[in-house]
């Protein structure tokens, strides 16, 4: 227990460091700032996408690679970007200039999420996987937390600028502490571990049905982030702060409940868990744009937050219970990038539905998604034969 907890403890600090860093250059920073470069929804909505992008082509191969060659490379060499993106969006004068400094940004996650979710599934017995995982993600999110809330304050104490260093000198913290990681899986059969990871995964449809539950809750909660700023802002006429507190609250009540929820997947299955949180979740998301008062909001955010909580507190070990150890990697990989795919899609999906009808309609059009989707995994699931407390 003892070599395992020491790890364990190292990568929770290390994502606590490296997702505060991410975050400060993100929200509510980001949409803000492009906003203020004269950018349209449509546009708001690719560059806060940009990021996430990177996951839909970095998270598969990068998972498989750890596979491979190992996971401490593959983190050492995700907390580099971590380090140093946030740096150069003091270079952002246009759109353009945006995109690619996210897209870059963007690979630190691309390489950071599928790999250290192997990284815990190495050490993690199946009696404790789900608590493992989502007491690391919940560590990640209390980075998450701190992060729009102090990002927020900065923004408004002192312009775009200190957010952004700040994201920096938090990324170089980050990357002192993987010196001391230990490695955990090394493969030496390269090149038929890479394409026989991929093959096994991409053919388990269970794996695949869980993935997209992934990838519809990102969805929703990518346009969420996008677009609740701006909404916030110009609709409802909060400060800058104020919308840090908005983010800071769904996080919080996220990272706090998602441990606990946790054990309960392990102790009573993960799909009625899966199932609950998208049909609860799908209606908080369609409320959200009726009430126009700080409160009111920030309680339906603390909800969806819930929502969130209950379900990928599920998602992820649901994964690793399917997949074979020798193919943790290729199966986080595949994970986490059909989850990214909805990631991203959701601000470009939202900035359509945002410009060509209203507010209204983009929360209305993705709390239906989640509603229906639960609905189609839960016929799904059960089909398939997952009867138990799986």
């Amino acid at each position: 227990m003892t070599t395992s907890l020491n790890p364990f403890v190292k990568i929770c600090i290390i994502g606590f460091l490296a997702l505060l860093s991410y975050t400060l250059a993100r929200f509510p920073v980001i949409p803000l700032y492009a906003e203020s470069l004269k950018l349209s929804p449509e546009q708001i909505g690719l560059v806060v996408s940009a990021s996430t992008l990177s996951g839909v082509f970095f998270k598969l191969p990068s998972g498989i690679l750890s596979d491979v060659f190992g996971r401490r490379i593959m983190i050492l060499i995700s907390v580099c970007f971590f380090a140093f993106t946030g740096f150069f969006y003091f270079l952002a004068n246009d759109g353009l200039s945006l995109f690619v400094i996210r897209m870059i940004h963007g690979l630190s996650t691309a390489i950071w999420g599928p790999v250290v979710s192997a990284f815990i599934s190495d050490i993690a017995s199946p009696k404790n996987r789900g608590q493992l995982l989502s007491t690391y993600s919940s560590a990640n999110m209390l980075g998450r937390t701190i992060g729009p809330l102090l990002g927020g304050w900065l923004l408004f104490w002192g312009g775009y600028e200190f957010p952004f260093l700040a994201s920096g000198v938090v990324g170089i913290l980050a990357l002192l502490v993987v010196f001391g990681l230990p490695e955990t899986k090394v493969s030496k059969s390269h090149e038929k571990q890479f394409s026989n990871g991929l093959k096994t995964i991409l053919l388990n449809k269970a794996i695949i049905l869980i993935s997209i539950v992934e990838c519809l809750q990102f969805l929703a909660t990518g346009g969420l982030e996008c677009f609740l700023p701006i909404f916030s802002k110009n609709v409802v006429h909060l400060t800058e702060w104020q919308i840090g507190i908005l983010f800071g609250a769904q996080v919080i009540v996220t990272m706090l409940l998602k441990p606990f929820l946790g054990i309960l997947s392990d102790k009573f299955g993960r799909k009625h868990q899966i199932f609950i949180g998208l049909l609860l979740g799908g209606l908080t998301f369609m409320l959200i744009p009726y009430f126009k008062y700080f409160l009111a909001i920030l309680i339906l955010v603390s909800i969806y937050g819930f929502t969130i909580a209950v379900v990928t507190s599920a998602t992820s070990a649901f994964v690793t219970d399917l997949a074979s150890k020798e193919k943790y990697g290729a199966a986080h990989g595949v994970f986490g990038t059909i989850m990214d795919i909805g990631h991203a899609s959701g601000p470009i999906l939202g900035g359509i539905l945002v410009a060509k009808f209203n507010f209204n309609f983009l929360f209305l059009i993705f709390g239906l998604i989640l509603i229906t989707y639960g609905m189609i995994f839960w016929f799904v699931i059960n089909k398939m034969g997952f009867t138990k407390n799986v």
